[in-house]
């Protein structure tokens, strides 16, 4: 979430800057999920 308070967030292949506060939290959920965190489930 800081990277996107400060505008520094990307999204993935396309490099636009991230607009939505959900898209941010998406993000930083799959990151986590490749460092090998634990993260809630999905909902799907």
């Amino acid at each position: 979430m800081h990277e996107y308070k400060h505008g520094h967030l990307k999204s993935g292949h396309s490099g636009k800057k991230v607009k939505r506060r959900d898209q941010a939290v998406a993000i930083a959920i799959s990151e986590a999920r490749q460092k090998g965190y634990k993260t809630p489930k999905n909902k799907s």
